[in-house]
Order: structure tokens, then sequence, then C-alpha cells
């Protein structure tokens, strides 16, 4: 048998290894802001923690262990409840105590992830998730509140087949809920599709020109919901679609790990990790701003999560810990400007 110094001696050499690999349990792991954006709630090893945006002081930590595999989302709109959506169901905690109120099961009896994306509209009360594991491939869109299905949306046309190849490279809502949008992948051809929610029909598709790796590609609807950008960290480009022309422009970029629409709709602000800035498109001229990032940014050398605020005014970055460091950073950016707000610490 192994002596106590012998299994102290594996103990600490196993942790040593972990260590080494870059895997602490101190890091963010999912990040989310509060609805009025005076939080930031994160989840980090098995405590779902909220920190003040303005202070950075933390205001409360909840033990709670998501679900393997598990996506948070923000807090529904009334601010009580988080969803946390994972393959046997959708949990809804309790916002302010961490408890978990219920889980509701997919329609299906479960979740048929395969990188596929699922996306919360603006208010939290609907969850758009594809079901692309049968014959006639559609989006379920399921209510928060009862689990059940609400809507279901055809991925492909009639007369057209669908196989195992096919797949959903993002969705997106409109912000006053009305429009879905998703790309779909099949046959070598992209195209992103648009659906009126409340009509029940799909009023145009469009080719489209970008890469897909996992389930990393985002749709981001601008506020007055006439345009929508589609960018994915992989591609050399993101696309932005004019919905009331159908017109799809590129606007070229290099290693995009976000990107989104400004509060005012005037630019499109781009995280570059790799080069720890953020580049601002200006709409109206074509012209590209750029702004750096603190020297923090180059200290710790990436970052974990990019989210905005739910009235865009803000974006926060989570950047990578450094090893030995007990401490968790975050970047406040300007929802418009795409400058440097506050550097918080945890």
């Amino acid at each position: 048998m192994l002596n106590t110094k012998c299994v102290l001696s594996l103990l600490l050499s196993f942790i040593a290894y972990w260590l080494t690999q870059g895997v602490f349990a101190f890091e963010v792991e999912q990040l989310v802001f509060s609805r009025d954006k005076t939080q930031l709630v994160y989840v980090v090893g098995q405590d779902i923690v909220k920190m003040s945006t303005a202070t950075g002081k933390v205001i409360k930590k909840t033990p709670f262990t998501l679900a393997h595999n598990a996506t948070l989302f923000a807090p529904t709109v009334d601010g009580l409840k988080l969803l946390s959506v994972h393959e046997k169901g959708i949990d809804v905690i309790h916002n302010g105590l961490g408890k978990l109120l219920r889980t509701l099961p997919h329609p299906t009896g479960k979740y048929a992830w395969q990188n596929q994306p699922v996306q919360q509209n603006a208010s939290g009360t609907l969850l758009a998730i594809p079901v692309l594991q049968q014959t006639l491939p559609q989006i379920y869109l399921i209510h928060t509140g009862t689990g059940k299905l609400i809507r279901r949306l055809a991925v492909v046309e009639k007369g057209e087949l669908w196989n195992e190849t096919g797949k959903v490279g993002a969705i997106g809502f409109s912000p006053d809920k009305r429009l879905l949008a998703y790309t779909r992948y099949m046959a070598n051809k992209a195209i992103l599709q648009l659906y009126d929610i409340n009509q029940q029909k799909k009023l145009f598709s469009v080719a489209i020109n970008i890469a897909i790796a996992g389930n990393k590609q985002v749709i981001h609807f601008s506020r007055d919901g006439k345009r929508l950008l589609i960018s994915s960290p992989q591609a050399s480009s993101m696309q932005l679609v004019d919905l009331q022309q159908q017109m799809v422009t590129n606007l070229n970029h290099t290693g995009c790990s976000f990107a989104g629409f400004s509060a005012d709709d005037k630019h499109v602000l781009c995280f570059q990790s790799a080069k720890k800035q953020i580049l601002v498109y200006v709409l109206a001229t074509g012209k590209v701003q750029r702004q750096s990032l603190p020297a923090v940014t180059q200290e710790l050398g990436g970052y974990k999560h990019a989210v905005q605020s739910a009235d865009r005014t803000l974006l926060a970055l989570a950047l990578n810990a450094k090893q030995q460091e007990n401490v968790n950073h975050f970047l406040l950016i300007d929802g418009n400007t795409g400058r440097f707000i506050r550097h918080l610490t945890h």
C-alpha cells in the first residue's frame, strides 16, 4: 500500500500538472450582464458571482453548479431568474438565492447539441433551439416560463434535401422580438434566412460568404431592426446585411473575437483580442477608427469572454487570469465609442 507521504506527493504532483495546463478553479467560465447593467454575473468554479460594474466589488457569491456543458443566459426581463440551457433541458435559477427553481424539459426529450447554437430573445421569454436530427429539420421556439413549444420554423423548403452535414451557424432575434434570422450551411451553400415570428412566414433568403467553426458564429441585429451583422472569429470579414434592400456588404477585418452594433447604431465595434484593440467601423463613412486597450491586456495575454449589455452602452471583456494569481480581470468598454472605461478585478 502507498504510505501517506507517497499519496501526498502524488496529489501535489497532480495539482502542479493541472496548474501548468492553465486550468484554474477561479477562471471565469460564463459571463453575462444584469438587465440594468449595474452588475456582471459570472460563473467561477461552483459559484455564481455578482460584481458591481461601478466599483468592482463583489455584491454576492452564491454556490451553484451548472449542468455539464450548460450555457448561461442573461437574466429574464424582470431580473428575477437566470436561464441555463443544457442537454436535458432549461434550468430556471432564482437570480437572488441561486436556487434551482425548476428544469423545463425539451419537447423532444433532450437537446441534440452537435455544436448547434441556442439563442435567447431580448426579454428572455423565448429560446430558439435547432432540432436538426430529423428529415425535416426545424428551429424550435420554446417559452422559458412554461417550457412549452410555441412555434416550429422550417430550416429547409419543400423539395430541398437535408443531410447530416447540414448546419445552422447562428441564430439572432431582433430587439423587438418580431424577427428571427439564422444562417444555414448545406451542400456547400450558405444562406441567411429571415422569418417574421408573428406572421409565421419567411420574409427572404440571401446568399452569404462567411466561414464558420463550431458554434462561434454570431448574428447581431441593429437596434432599429433594419440591419444585421454576421461575424465569426475564424472569418476574414464580417458581413453586414441591409434587411430592407436585402443586400450583403463585407466589412474586412482579421480575428474579430466580438462584433456588434453600437448603442446608437452608427458604428460596428470589433474586438481584436490578438491585437489588443477595438476597431470602430463608422457606418456612414466606411472609415475605421482604432481604440487601444490598457496595458493590463498585454500583460494577461488573452481573453475569456466578451459580452454586451442589454442597452448596448457597455461591453465587458473577461481577461485570462495570470498563473498563480487568484484574480479575475474585467475591462468595461464604452458601447458607442469603443473607448476603455474601467478595469475591474476580483
